[in-house]
């Protein structure tokens, strides 16, 4: 405002000189201050290339922090995940509170559209959480360091997160289940204290999940009086779906003193604090006691590393396998109202090499449905299921989608 007023002042008394020096001072001030900018984004241009091609994690986080300092974007997400729990109020294996209730996990999930941006060791442990979604984790090593860190006095029941459908919960937590009668002798089992009433859609299909009401599929079917509880999970975002379950239980008559989750979801902070934390680092020289690179347990007692190679090859086989066992159960009737193109929606291959078909049903004005047939490895049991199967999704497609569906240990041919 001064300087204005100095220009005025000087174009009134017609001083032509000064207005053209002070013209001059203040183009090269704006030169001056482009040629920053420019060889700033440069800088953090070099600082991220750097960061992505570094031989550690130590410094990948240092070249990031300074590309951060930069300005530069990607870098920014680099030094994030060379540290997250630096920026998360909850930890890898250290016990916080939901509601009261303390909570463990084992390591951070990250959200798809960072994956290119994690280390070796995050994006195994990320594939591990989705290959125990889908079955083919068994979950024990998460299971085993959260009963480590909670403590559990004996008498104390396991019981699991209900899912959006019957066999998500089967196919996820019957390992652990398994485990708790043959190892865990102290612990009770709540695997089967559930009865389901159908299915719903899966919540993190959901937009606007924090604010999704969770419509509620399964009843409590035993008295948990006087019972200690731990809840366990795969994932852990919110704590909503924790904090529903804690009054079912507790109108049971138990008592939630515990949760186990696989892993929690990672929140990413805010531009600012990220920049102060970079300043705050640099300035101290680094010093900061920031943790480990990459913020991930990998003691668990399973093996990571070939979990992540089978679920890589079951993504890639999913496909394939579904689309030839597809041609080979297709009949000529075409069920136009049920499934889509007499394809499964999903399909699950097991350990054994047994295989379940998933089918979304649609009924116009009606909430749709799944139906599923459990196929044994053995391929003359199969051939029977498949040559049964048109006949299940032709009798269902009639059904009101309010009853139980099928389930794994009702189908005639399920051994």
């Amino acid at each position: 405002m001064a300087l204005m007023t100095a220009i005025l002042a000087t174009w009134n008394s017609g001083d032509f000189n000064v207005i053209l020096l002070i013209a001059g001072l203040l183009v090269s001030a704006l030169i001056l201050l482009s040629r920053l900018f420019f060889w700033r984004k440069e800088a953090g241009k070099a600082f991220c290339a750097a960061a992505k091609f570094a031989p550690s994690g130590d410094i990948l986080a240092r070249y990031a922090r300074k590309g951060v300092l930069a300005g530069n974007k990607e870098a920014r997400l680099l030094y994030i995940f060379s540290s997250p729990a630096s920026f998360s109020g909850r930890r890898p294996l250290t016990v916080f509170k939901v509601k009261k209730v303390p909570c463990v996990f084992s390591g951070f999930y990250f959200p798809a559209r960072y994956r290119k941006h994690l280390s070796v060791a995050q994006e195994n442990f990320t594939r591990c959480v989705l290959a125990f979604k889908d079955g083919l984790n068994d979950g024990i090593g998460f299971f085993q360091e959260g009963i480590d860190c909670l403590k559990p006095h004996e008498g104390t029941i396991i019981m699991f997160m209900p899912c959006s459908a019957w066999w998500k919960y089967w196919i996820r937590f019957r390992h652990i289940a398994d485990y708790i009668d043959r190892r865990c002798p102290q612990l009770a089992n709540g695997f089967d204290y559930y009865t389901y009433l159908g299915e719903r859609d899966s919540l993190h299909l959901q937009k606007n999940r924090t604010d999704a009401v969770i419509e509620r599929n399964f009843e409590i079917r035993c008295d948990l009086t006087g019972k200690d509880v731990i809840v366990v999970d795969d994932v852990i975002t919110s704590g909503k779906s924790l904090r529903l379950l804690k009054k079912q239980i507790e109108a049971a008559g138990g008592h939630v003193s515990g949760a186990i989750f696989f892993a929690g979801t990672f929140a990413m902070p805010g531009r600012a604090v990220t920049f102060l934390t970079a300043f705050s680092e640099e300035i101290t020289g680094g010093n900061m006691p920031l943790c480990s690179a990459c913020d991930m347990t990998v003691s668990h007692r399973q093996d990571i590393t070939g979990t992540s190679s089978l679920y890589d090859s079951f993504v890639t086989d999913r496909n394939d396998c579904a689309n030839n066992a597809g041609k080979r159960y297709r009949t000529e009737r075409g069920h136009k109202n049920g499934t889509t193109g007499n394809m499964p929606d999903r399909t699950i291959i097991y350990e054994d090499s047994s295989m379940a078909f998933c089918y979304r049903h649609f009924i116009p004005g009606k909430r749709p449905y799944y139906t599923a047939v459990h196929i044994p490895a053995e391929k003359k049991e199969a051939e029977h299921i498949m040559r049964h199967l048109a006949e299940i999704v032709e009798a269902d497609k009639h059904r009101e989608p309010t009853e139980y569906e099928l389930s794994l240990n009702d189908h005639p041919y399920y051994d």
